[in-house]
């Protein structure tokens, strides 16, 4: 029996490395098609994105030379993955406040979000005194179909 599970141990064990290398393949590639990409663009009219495809590249190397760094060097494992979404996210934070990297989740609860429909009595509400009150009508079709 203690074979048995050893055996079945080390499967999970092979399974799970070749998940790991699978999905660090997939990371990588994605990471190198991104890079053709950005590389590929023409420069834009705008004033703040006046780089040539060499500046591009150097970006882009020294990003790669600090991933690469920080993968051999820190002191707990990282995973590809985990490192690339903190990296893009903290890219993106820098830019303003709004703006964020979403999560395959979190992106299909916003746009469930925007989609939805808002159903009411067609009046707005404010408050007087301390009280809540009808402020106005909202103009449109009305909910009955009357008008």
């Amino acid at each position: 029996m203690t074979r048995l599970r050893s055996g079945v141990g080390k499967e999970r064990q092979t399974h799970n490395e070749e998940s790991r290398t699978r999905m660090v393949a997939a990371v990588t590639g994605t990471l190198l098609i991104a890079a053709s990409l950005v590389l590929a663009l023409p420069p834009t009219a705008s004033a703040q994105s006046q780089e040539s495809p060499a500046e591009r590249a150097s970006s882009l190397e020294l990003f790669f030379d600090v991933y690469g760094l920080t993968r051999a060097s820190y002191v707990d494992t990282l995973s590809s993955t985990d490192l690339i979404e903190q990296a893009l996210q903290g890219m993106l934070q820098s830019l303003d406040p709004n703006s964020v990297l979403l999560t395959p989740d979190e992106l299909e609860n916003l746009q469930i979000q925007l989609e939805g429909s808002f159903e009411g009595v067609g009046i707005t509400l404010g408050q007087r005194d301390d009280w809540l009150t009808v402020i106005s009508p909202i103009e449109g079709p009305r909910p009955t179909g009357r008008e």
